[in-house]
């Protein structure tokens, strides 16, 4: 079959070369020309949230609408008696020594242990609620020691916790005074340790009592005076005597690293739930409108 081109398109190719650009133009009207019509009304228009991706986008969704609406309610509706709370607790800075003459440090330890003493109330039950923080309450279903909060400010809004949460919401005021603090657990008990002006001084905020030594030394001290402070905070003399015995065994006292948590593993993960717990909302719609963009 023969290719060659005729004498008409011979023709327009010359002339298209022999005009230069006009002969182009000419060439692209020729062309537009021949061009078939397309209707506007069938041109394909992109939609948001295809049909095909609604298996994806419903579960996103419910996690998007469910973790927004917990949040809100978390930041908005929470309890206006822990609210209040909370606030005396932040509230709760000594600047003056107390009206005896004490210094500074002496008052702040002593005030801010009967201060947590009087407002929190021994709970061994006390878990973390799905309101406070539901990635942490899902994680301790399957992990139980995740329930229990090591927040400060968590505990002091609830006002219940056992002798080591209790203890760990008085670190937090001693942390904001800026006096050094840590854990000693007690073979079943927990107490706090302070250090202020040059020496240790015993906390313990469960039975709201201050003794004015370290552990160490109040392990080594005669029982007498030991269990007439009990007898003398209200303690009955059966606990008061179970307190002696556990107080004066020091071979399985643990002391933690000063202004420590007691579990920096399990705070470290309480830290990153509560990092997730603003996260997750804006990352669920971010990944709606990704996938149910136009394509």
């Amino acid at each position: 079959m023969d290719h060659s081109p005729n004498a008409n398109e011979t023709a327009n190719c010359t002339d298209a070369n022999h005009l230069g650009h006009q002969g182009e133009i000419y060439l692209s009207l020729q062309a537009h020309r021949g061009a078939k019509r397309v209707n506007p009304r069938d041109i394909p228009v992109a939609k948001w949230f295809e049909k095909g991706s609604n298996g994806i986008l419903i579960p996103i969704a419910i996690l998007a609408i469910s973790s927004t609406i917990l949040l809100l309610a978390q930041t908005w509706n929470g309890e206006a008696d822990k609210r209040k709370r909370l606030r005396d607790f932040e509230s709760n800075k000594i600047t003056q020594p107390d009206q005896r003459g004490n210094p500074l440090a002496e008052s702040i330890l002593i005030k801010s242990n009967g201060f947590v003493h009087r407002n929190t109330t021994h709970d061994v039950t006390r878990q973390i609620q799905p309101s406070e923080n539901w990635i942490q309450w899902i994680a301790g279903q399957f992990y139980s020691p995740l329930l229990r909060t090591q927040n400060p400010k968590l505990l002091a809004a609830c006002g219940r916790g056992d002798c080591s949460e209790r203890a760990a919401v008085l670190q937090w005021l001693l942390q904001r005074n800026e006096i050094p603090s840590r854990f000693v657990g007690l073979g079943g008990h927990v107490v706090l340790e302070a250090k202020a002006d040059g020496k240790l001084w015993t906390l313990d905020p469960d039975y709201g009592l201050v003794f004015p030594v370290g552990v160490q030394t109040l392990s080594e001290s005669a029982s007498i005076p030991l269990q007439m402070s009990l007898l003398k905070a209200g303690v009955d003399p059966q606990r008061a005597s179970n307190y002696e015995a556990i107080l004066t065994s020091p071979e399985d006292n643990v002391y933690l690293p000063w202004n420590a948590p007691l579990s920096p593993r399990l705070r470290s993960f309480e830290e990153l739930c509560e990092w997730l717990l603003w996260c997750s909302p804006a990352v669920a719609w971010i990944a709606i409108l990704a996938i149910g963009r136009p394509r």
